[in-house]
C-alpha cells in the first residue's frame, strides 16, 4: 500500500483530536448544571418530575447510604431494575463514590440473575422500584420512589477521574455464560462532549427509548443531564407500542430519541398508514438510528414525511462506550446508508485476517480504538486479550484496538459501509444474540440431543428458530419454559422445531441453510386450515401480507400468529393495517394477548356492534347459572377479611384507603404480578395516607384467568379466609368491543362469584356503571330497583358491565348476597382535587390549559367525588346492605362552562366555538387520548360526551346510603372546582 493511501486511511479518515476538561467526568458536568439551575426539570416519569437540584440531592443521600453499607471506590455495584427514575439516581450516586454500576434486568431468569451478580463479587446490590428482592447471597438495598434514606450523611463531592471505570453491561457469551463488558469515564465523557458539539448545547427533551440493560440507554438517560436538558422516562408494559411512543413524543414535545432500524422501519409504516400521525412528531429535531443495517427506502420515506428531522446513523459495540462511528444522513444518501466515520478522539480501521489494512472497496473486520475503548471483560483476561489486540499503527492513538467481529468496506471518501457479522452472532431488533449461547441453553435440557439455532425470515420479519433432536417425548412448551429459565427474553427462540436428525453439509457439519429452509416449510405447514368467518378472513388477508410463512397459504381459525413468525414489530404493522384496511383501531398490546386468528378477529368488534356479541354474552351468562351459596350463615356487619380487586385503579385505591381507615379488616389485594408489592406503598403515598402493612395481603393473580390465576391450594385458602369480596377491578377501554373486554370484566366477575360460593358464604359488592342502560330504551327515569333492559348498550365496555350484572342478578336470585354500585362520572377528590389522569374531563381540561382555549358549550356533567364514592361503597359493606343496587350520584349536575371558569382563574383561556377547539386539539398533535373521545366537529360537541345522570337516574337509595355514612351530599361547590383545576394546572 503506497504511503499516501496509508496516510489517508490512518489519519485523514480518523476522528479529530479534541481536548478534554482535565478535572471533570460526567457526574461533574451534571452537578454543574444543578448548581446553575436547581429548579430546572431533569427527569419526567409518570406523574413525577425531579428537578436538577432534587436529583443531585437524592444522589448525594443515596451515595451516603451506599457508603455506610460498605460500597467503596472501585467496587462494582449491581443494580437490579426495571428502569425508571430510581435507576438514574442510583447511577449518579454510584458515580459520586467512584463505584462502577452494572444494570441487571429484573426480568432475567433467576439463574442468569444470580450468575451475573455473583460474577461482580459486590459488597451489596441495589434493587430499584417495585418487585421482589431476590436472594442473591449479598445484602440488597431497596431504592423506591423519590424519597431519601434517613439518618445518613450525604456525599457532596464526586471523586472519580477519567481513568476510572464508570459502568458495565452484560452481553451474550458463546459459552452460555454472560460476559460483562467494562467501560471507563473517559469513553463516556468523550461520547457526550462529542454529541454536544455535534447536536448543540441548547436544551433538548430526550425520550429514553432503549431498555435500561442496553448501553444505548446511557446517552438517552445521562447525556441530556450534562447540558441542562430534560429526560422523559416512559413506563413500559412489556409490549412494544409505537402508537404510545408517538403519544409520549407529542405529549412531552420530545426533540430527540433513538430507534433501532427494525423498529424505525415499523414506525415509518405506521406514519404512512395514518396521515395524522406525522404531525404529532413535529417537535422532533434529531433522531439517532443504530444497532442494525438501515433500510434506505424507510429513510427516504421518513425524510419525506418529516423533512425537518435530522437523522444520524450510529455504530459501536458495547465494548467501546456505546458508539463511536456516526453518519449524518443527507440527500446524497440515495443507496445503502453508510455507518459513517469515527467521532472525535476515536479511530476505526478495516483489517484483513493477517491484521493488515484493506484498501477502499475491500471487505475487512472493523477495529476500533482511541478514547472510546473499554477495559475489556470482567475476570476474563483470555477473552479480553482475544478481543482487545495490540495496536500496530503508531498513527492511531492508544495501545490497543478492539476487534468488533463486524465486517465492512470503505468508500473512497472514508465512509464505512456495514456488511455483517463474521461469527455466530446475529442482531435481532438491534440486540446482539449469540446463536451458540442459545444452542448451549437449549441443549442443556436433559432430553435434548442436539440444538441448532437459525434465523428465519427476512428483513424485519426475521425471528429466532431453534431446531432440536431428541429420543424422548418433548414439547415446544417444555423447551420454551426451559429456555426462559436460562436466557433473557430477547434470546428465547420464537419457535422450536423437533427433528429426527440435523441436515449436514458434505463435510459433516450442520447445514444451517438447509435448516432455515426446513423451518420455512415446517412453519408454513402449521398454518392449518378450516372455514373462516368474515372477520377471520379479513384478518387472514392481513396475515398473508405480513407473515412470510403464509404467503400463498390459508390459515385456519386456530393458526398461531407467533408460530408463523409473528413478532412485536409485526404486531405494530398488523395494528396499523387493521386501521388502514378495516377502519378499526386495535392497540398492539391487545393483539399481543390474542395469539390465534380467531382471537385476533374477535378484537375487530371494538365499536360494540359485533353481530356475535349477544350469543357470546348469553353463553358467558349461562356459565354462572349453576352457582349457589355455600352452607352456613351469611356474614353481616363489619367485614373481617376482604378480597379487593382493582386496588391500583383510581377508584380502587381510594376504596383501599377507606377500608383501612374505616374498618379493622385485613385486605387481600388481587394484583396481576407478585412483582407489584411496592404498588401498595406507592398508591397510599399518592393518596397522602399512611397504612399498616400488616393489614394488607398481596394475592398475585389475574381476573381474566380461571380461578383468578390462583393455584388450587391458594384458591381454597383464600375461599376459607375472606368473608367479603369488593370488586372494583375492570378493564376500562372504550375503544375495545365486548370480545376484547369479556375476559377480565365478565369471566372475571364469574370467577369471583365462584369464589363467593366456595366454602363459607361470602357477600360480593360490585362496581358497575349507569351505562348498562342504553340512552334510548324507552324509560324516562330509571329506578335502582328496575331490572336490566333486554336491549344491549352501544359500547363494548358497557356491554361487558351489562353482562356482569346479569351474572350477579342470576346469582342474587339463587341466594348469593350481591350488591351492585352503579356509578356515573367519578370526579376528583373533593378536598385535594386529585383526579384520574385518564378520565375524559381530566384530558379535556389539560388540553384547555395547554392550548389556552375553552370551548363554548351547554354541556353538563355528573360530579361525584371519588372519595365520597369510596366512603359510600365501604359504608355499604359495613352496614349489611348486601342485596341492593345503588346509584351513587351527587345531586345536581355541573355546567362544563362553570368548570372552565374555575380553570380560567388560574390560566388565561380564550372562548372558542367547539369546531375551532376540536381543530386546535387535532392540530396540536399532543392530545391523542382526548381525540379518541372527542366528538367530531359537526356533531353536538361536548353534549355528546357528558351527561346529567340525575335527569334520568333515580339515586334515592344511593342518597340514603350516603346519609348513613355521614356524607352530606350537596351540590358541587366553587371551592371543589377550584381544587380540581389547581391540581390539573399543577400536574400538567
Amino acid at each position: 500500500m503506497h504511503s499516501a493511501l496509508k496516510h489517508q486511511l490512518l489519519t485523514d479518515f480518523q476522528g479529530r483530536r479534541v481536548d478534554y476538561p482535565a478535572d471533570r467526568t460526567t457526574i461533574h458536568l451534571i452537578e454543574e448544571q444543578a448548581r446553575r439551575a436547581p429548579q430546572r426539570p431533569a427527569l419526567l416519569w409518570d406523574d413525577t418530575c425531579l428537578t436538577y437540584g432534587e436529583i443531585i440531592e437524592l444522589a448525594a443521600a443515596w451515595a451516603g447510604e451506599l457508603r455506610r453499607r460498605g460500597l467503596r471506590r472501585g467496587d462494582l455495584l449491581p443494580v437490579i431494575t426495571a428502569g425508571g427514575q430510581e435507576l438514574a439516581v442510583v447511577m449518579l450516586a454510584a458515580m459520586k463514590l467512584g463505584a462502577p454500576f452494572v444494570p441487571i434486568d429484573d426480568a432475567w431468569p433467576e439463574h442468569r440473575l444470580h450468575e451475573s451478580v455473583a460474577a461482580l463479587r459486590p459488597p451489596l446490590a441495589v434493587r430499584t422500584g417495585p418487585g421482589p428482592v431476590p436472594g442473591l447471597g449479598v445484602p440488597v438495598l431497596r431504592v423506591t420512589g423519590t424519597g431519601a434514606p434517613d439518618g445518613v450523611g450525604p456525599v457532596r463531592d464526586a471523586v472519580p477521574g477519567t481513568d476510572e471505570l464508570i459502568y458495565g453491561f452484560f452481553t451474550s457469551g458463546s459459552t452460555g455464560t454472560p460476559k460483562c463488558a467494562l467501560n471507563g469515564h473517559l469513553g463516556l465523557l468523550n461520547r457526550f462532549l462529542t454529541m454536544t458539539r455535534r447536536f448543540g448545547a441548547g436544551p433538548d427533551v430526550v425520550l429514553q427509548n432503549s431498555r435500561h440493560v442496553f448501553d444505548s440507554s446511557m446517552w438517552q438517560l445521562l447525556w441530556p443531564l450534562t447540558k441542562g436538558s430534560r429526560v422523559v422516562l416512559p413506563r413500559r408494559e412489556g409490549v412494544l407500542d409505537l402508537t404510545r411512543t408517538i403519544d409520549e413524543i407529542a405529549r412531552h414535545r420530545v426533540t430527540m430519541t433513538d430507534f433501532v432500524p427494525s423498529v424505525f422501519n415499523t414506525l415509518v409504516d405506521l406514519l404512512d398508514s395514518d396521515p395524522g400521525l406525522p404531525a404529532r412528531l413535529s417537535s422532533l429535531r434529531h433522531l439517532l438510528i443504530g444497532g442494525e443495517a438501515i433500510d434506505p427506502s424507510a429513510v427516504r420515506s421518513f425524510r419525506e414525511l418529516l423533512p425537518e428531522v435530522r437523522l444520524t446513523n450510529t455504530y459501536g459495540p458495547t465494548e467501546c462506550s456505546i458508539g463511536s462511528v456516526f453518519h449524518e444522513i443527507s440527500d446524497a444518501d440515495t443507496g445503502p446508508i453508510p455507518i459513517g466515520r469515527p467521532i472525535d478522539n476515536t479511530c476505526a480501521v478495516l483489517l484483513d485476517g493477517n491484521g493488515a489494512l484493506v484498501t477502499p472497496g475491500q471487505v475487512g473486520e472493523i477495529h476500533l480504538g482511541g478514547d472510546c475503548l473499554g477495559a475489556g471483560y470482567l475476570h476474563d483476561p483470555a477473552r479480553t486479550a482475544e478481543a482487545f489486540v495490540e495496536n500496530p499503527f503508531p498513527e492511531l492513538p492508544g495501545r490497543r484496538l478492539y476487534r468488533s467481529g463486524d465486517l465492512a468496506w470503505q468508500r473512497p471518501d472514508g465512509l464505512l459501509m456495514f456488511v455483517g457479522r463474521q461469527d455466530q452472532q446475529v442482531k435481532l431488533g438491534g440486540v446482539l444474540i449469540d446463536l451458540l449461547e442459545v444452542e448451549a441453553a437449549v441443549a442443556s435440557h436433559p432430553q435434548v440431543a442436539q440444538a441448532r439455532a437459525v434465523i428465519h425470515g427476512e428483513g424485519d420479519l426475521r425471528s429466532l428458530v431453534c431446531c432440536v433432536t431428541t429420543d424422548a417425548t418433548l414439547t415446544s412448551t417444555e423447551l420454551d419454559a426451559h429456555s426462559r429459565a436460562l436466557l433473557p427474553a430477547h434470546a428465547v427462540p420464537r419457535t422450536f422445531l423437533l427433528l429426527d436428525r440435523m441436515p449436514l453439509t458434505p463435510n459433516g457439519k450442520t447445514d444451517r441453510r438447509a435448516l432455515a429452509e426446513l423451518a420455512s416449510l415446517r412453519l408454513a405447514g402449521q398454518a392449518g386450515g378450516g372455514r373462516l368467518t368474515a372477520q377471520e378472513e379479513a384478518v387472514a388477508a392481513l396475515w398473508r401480507e405480513l407473515l412470510a410463512d403464509l404467503r400463498g397459504a390459508d390459515p385456519g381459525p386456530e393458526a398461531d400468529f407467533y408460530a408463523l413468525g409473528g413478532t412485536s414489530l409485526t404486531l405494530q404493522r398488523l395494528s396499523a393495517a387493521m386501521h388502514r384496511a378495516l377502519g378499526v383501531r386495535v392497540p398492539p398490546r391487545h393483539l399481543a394477548a390474542a395469539a390465534t386468528l380467531r382471537e385476533q378477529a374477535a378484537l375487530l368488534h371494538q365499536d360494540g356492534a359485533g353481530p356475535d356479541d349477544r350469543a357470546l354474552l348469553l353463553a358467558d351468562i349461562a356459565r354462572a347459572s349453576v352457582l349457589r351459596p355455600g352452607p352456613g350463615p351469611t356474614p353481616t356487619g363489619e367485614p373481617l377479611e376482604v378480597l379487593l380487586t382493582g386496588m391500583t385503579g383510581f377508584i380502587g385505591a381510594h376504596v383501599l384507603g377507606e377500608l383501612l381507615d374505616r374498618t379493622d379488616a385485613v385486605v387481600h389485594c388481587l394484583l396481576r404480578s407478585s412483582g407489584q408489592a411496592d404498588r401498595v406503598a406507592e398508591v397510599m403515598a399518592r393518596l397522602g395516607r399512611s397504612h399498616d402493612a400488616r393489614r394488607i395481603v398481596l394475592v398475585p393473580g389475574d381476573l381474566a384467568q380461571p380461578r383468578l390465576g390462583l393455584s388450587t391450594k391458594a384458591w381454597t385458602r383464600l375461599a376459607g379466609r375472606v368473608d367479603s369480596l369488593l370488586h372494583c377491578g375492570a378493564l376500562v377501554n372504550l375503544a375495545l368491543g365486548y370480545p376484547g373486554l369479556r375476559a377480565p370484566n365478565v369471566v372475571g366477575t364469574g370467577e369471583l362469584l365462584r369464589l363467593a360460593t366456595t366454602g363459607r358464604p361470602k357477600r360480593l359488592h360490585h362496581l358497575s356503571t349507569l351505562g348498562v342502560f342504553p340512552d334510548e330504551d324507552g324509560r324516562e327515569r330509571v329506578l335502582e330497583e328496575d331490572p336490566l333492559p333486554e336491549e344491549l348498550p352501544e359500547d363494548g365496555y358497557s356491554r361487558s358491565k351489562w353482562a356482569a350484572e346479569q351474572l350477579l342478578t342470576a346469582a342474587r336470585a339463587r341466594g348469593v348476597p350481591v350488591t351492585v354500585h352503579r356509578l356515573g362520572e367519578v370526579m376528583p377528590h373533593s378536598l385535594t382535587g386529585a383526579g384520574n389522569r385518564h378520565a375524559q374531563l381530566d384530558l379535556l381540561l389539560r388540553a384547555c390549559a395547554r392550548l389556552g382555549l375553552s370551548p363554548r358549550t351547554t354541556a353538563v356533567t355528573d360530579w361525584t367525588p371519588v372519595d365520597e364514592v369510596a366512603t359510600a361503597v365501604v359504608g355499604a359493606l359495613g352496614t349489611g346492605r348486601d342485596n341492593e343496587t345503588f346509584h351513587l350520584l351527587r345531586p345536581e349536575a355541573v355546567p362544563l362552562e362553570q368548570v372552565m371558569a374555575a380553570l380560567a382563574e388560574l390560566v388565561p383561556l380564550r372562548p372558542v366555538d367547539y369546531p375551532d377547539f376540536y381543530r386546535a386539539v387535532a392540530a396540536g398533535g399532543d392530545e391523542s387520548p382526548l381525540l379518541t373521545f372527542l366528538p367530531e366537529p359537526d356533531t353536538d360537541g361536548l353534549n355528546a360526551l357528558f351527561r346529567n345522570g340525575h335527569l334520568r337516574f333515580s339515586a334515592k337509595r344511593g342518597t340514603e346510603l350516603a346519609d348513613s355514612c355521614g356524607l352530606a351530599w350537596h351540590p358541587t361547590t366553587d371551592t371543589e372546582l377550584l381544587n380540581c383545576t389547581r391540581w390539573i394546572v399543577h400536574n400538567s
